[in-house]
């Protein structure tokens, strides 16, 4: 999938992998975000919560609202 669909590699050893690396030049620069990365929390809700944040995040960002409004919302939202 690393490479039919250019996502980034889950396993270390492909960042080193010639044929990826021959498609993706980049990923020598994404190996420093895989050695950070964080597996996402664990939280009950977690598809519904991810989903309140991003859409209220896009509403703030393209001018739809404030960002204190989409703050308010995903509070109201998440709590509800």
């Amino acid at each position: 999938m690393v490479l039919t669909h250019n996502y980034l590699p889950i396993l270390k050893s492909l960042y080193s992998d010639p044929d990826i690396i021959e498609q993706m030049p980049f990923i020598d620069n994404m190996l420093p975000y895989f050695n950070s990365a964080k597996p996402r929390p664990r939280v009950a809700y977690y598809d519904k919560i991810s989903y309140i944040l991003q859409n209220e995040v896009t509403k703030a960002l393209t001018g739809q609202i404030t960002p204190e409004e989409a703050s308010e919302n995903m509070q109201e939202r998440i709590t509800e």
